[in-house]
């Protein structure tokens, strides 16, 4: 049995490459999906959204944003935070595109950006190719 090596790459698309090359085995290229121009980010958005998530208590705060729409107070009381504290991280999240929050009445409800968090990886790939 072979080894297989998958290498993704934001500069064979839309194409797909496969060598058989020693000793690495089999070598699949593939093209990294979203790095179209209209969907890239740059440098700074990039380094934003990392940098928010170098937190661990933002990182805890996404864990319990990801489930359903949650509010600031519910998130303080979850964590054991003060509502500012949370305010605040929400922000950072929300400001660097990783929270969406809308408005139900009176309370303003957040929720993790899942498409966005998935999709870093491979902003990550596209920017450094760039």
């Amino acid at each position: 049995m072979r080894p297989l090596v998958l290498v993704p790459s934001a500069r064979v698309r839309p194409h797909l490459t496969v060598k058989s090359e020693y000793p690495w085995g089999v070598v699949v290229q593939y093209a990294v999906l979203g790095t179209t121009p209209a969907a890239q980010l740059t440098l700074r958005d990039l380094h934003h959204r990392l940098m928010a998530l170098t937190s661990p208590a933002r990182m805890e705060l996404c864990r319990h944003l990801l489930g359903e729409p949650i509010t600031t107070s519910e998130l303080a009381a979850r964590l054991g935070s003060s509502e500012p504290q949370v305010s605040r991280a929400l922000r950072t999240l929300r400001d660097a595109g990783l929270v969406h929050s809308t408005r139900d009445g009176k309370r303003v409800r957040h929720r993790l950006a899942t498409d966005v968090v998935q999709r870093l990886g491979h902003d990550v790939l596209a920017t450094v190719a760039r």
